[in-house]
């Protein structure tokens, strides 16, 4: 894509500034909807934000697209904490500990194999088929009907 140092230094704080404001943003609207129609809309708008913001990679519309993939996965983060919260009780910062350190050592464990599957097939591809799993995780939750 071709940006600086620079450019790639303030696209990674704006992604992560727009994350917080997900995270937020994701408890507010829980609390206006159901919190499970929040999180499959997360998983749904994820997928459709990472795999547009692939095939329009090289303008605006691009770094639009990447912004909201990050606004979409955090939406659905504060919601997921507070569901195990509500779980286990008496033991609320056990509860967002697991689920937090979970989520990050998942990620962890994923990264080396993703990175090798890019240098192995190019980013582009590995990009789009990791764009689906929020949609597949999406379709499958809320098939087996746990709409709390």
């Amino acid at each position: 894509m071709g940006y600086s140092v620079i450019h790639t230094g303030v696209l990674i704080g704006l992604f992560s500034a727009v994350g917080a404001l997900g995270s937020y943003a994701g408890g507010l609207l829980a609390k206006r909807f159901r919190a499970s129609q929040v999180f499959v809309f997360s998983l749904a708008a994820t997928s459709v934000c990472g795999v547009l913001g692939i095939y329009w990679a090289d303008n605006l519309a691009g770094v639009g697209f990447f912004l909201g993939t990050s606004l979409f996965v955090n939406l659905s983060s504060s919601i997921n904490v507070s569901l195990a919260q509500a779980q286990c009780s008496k033991n609320k910062a056990m509860a967002a500990g697991i689920i937090n350190g979970f989520n990050w050592g998942v990620v962890g464990l994923c990264l080396a194999p993703i990175g090798f599957l890019m240098d192995k097939f190019g980013v582009a591809p590995v990009l789009l088929s990791v764009s689906f799993i929020p949609a597949v995780v999406g379709v499958l939750y809320y098939r087996r009907g746990s709409l709390f």
